[in-house]
């Protein structure tokens, strides 16, 4: 159902595998009851889920939900089975003590066109509060080789308690969900690079495009330079290419959030992508939110 509705978009839509959308909801606190389902009869007709994510904005702390995988079916679109399940999962989210969610839309798909209007009708205050712009590179193919697991999630959890104070809205981790984005997500690719220091890591997955035949893809989530200088910053981007690249990617994409440099991606090849996505977010708690210069969270 996913394809098929999805393919209907502007952008060539990524392939939404069942092993992808089980290790998703494997995220620690996830639950079916923020995935909400519209249902004729025995017929699906739209879903949606919603993910925890913990942010900080200066000295406090929020529970948002990330809302993804806003589907309906391809012959009820239009007829508001989408909005009932956005809404659906709204309500759910409130109750279980979450502060707002996240939406993240294709500019140019039809979600990014109605959110706002749609908000104000189910009387949901939304804000656009970033606009991401993505960095991308092609691949040259290199051989598959023995990729070491990826053992070091202190020095990850080191390194996104850097994360620096300046960025407006930055995520919170536990360890559990270190684990889960570092290690045990469906197609997780994770590399650190150091030199006598805590050194940097970059985390990313792997995916397939909706391409014939599909085409797999990395997705940088996680920029982390640490204590590396530029030499070092390119070295650890230099890895991460590779071990993309033996595992069958043929391009890398890393979005633009403002909480990390971008010039050693540009000194490594990456060039502006045609790739743009808007950030809204949703509140039903007494928070206000304006648009943000940086963020750091998962872009999904």
């Amino acid at each position: 159902m996913m394809q098929q509705s999805w393919s209907e978009n502007r952008e060539i839509p990524l392939v939404y595998t069942e092993e992808f959308l089980a290790s998703a909801f494997r995220y620690p606190e996830s639950s079916f009851e923020l995935a909400p389902a519209a249902y004729s009869g025995d017929d699906l007709m739209a879903f949606i889920a919603g993910f925890p994510r913990r942010m900080r904005r200066g000295g406090r702390e929020y529970r948002f939900l990330i809302n993804t995988f806003l589907t309906a079916a391809s012959d009820t679109k239009g007829t508001g089975y989408g909005l009932a399940v956005w809404s659906e999962l709204a309500r759910r989210g409130r109750k279980a003590g979450f502060d707002g969610a996240l939406n993240f839309c294709v500019e140019g798909d039809d979600m990014n066109r109605m959110i706002l209007s749609a908000s104000t009708l189910l009387k949901l205050p939304t804000k656009q509060i970033y606009t991401v712009r993505y960095l991308s590179r092609f691949l040259r193919p290199e051989p598959a080789e023995q990729e070491q697991p990826f053992e070091e999630l202190d020095v990850f959890l080191e390194l996104t308690s850097l994360i620096p104070e300046t960025t407006e809205l930055a995520r919170v981790w536990t360890r559990a969900e270190a684990q889960w984005q570092c290690c045990d997500r469906h197609g997780a690719i994770t590399m650190r690079y150091s030199v006598g220091g805590i050194g940097g890591v970059l985390s990313g997955y792997l995916m397939p495009v909706s391409t014939v035949p599909p085409t797999p893809v990395a997705i940088i989530d996680d920029v982390l330079w640490g204590d590396l200088d530029s030499s070092g910053r390119q070295e650890l981007v230099r890895r991460f290419l590779r071990a993309a690249a033996a595992r069958g990617a043929r391009t890398v994409s890393v979005p633009v959030l403002g909480y990390a440099a971008t010039e050693p991606l540009q000194a490594m090849g990456f060039r502006p992508s045609r790739r743009v996505v808007c950030a809204y977010l949703t509140t039903w708690s007494d928070i206000e939110f304006d648009q943000v210069a940086s963020l750091y969270i998962d872009v999904v």
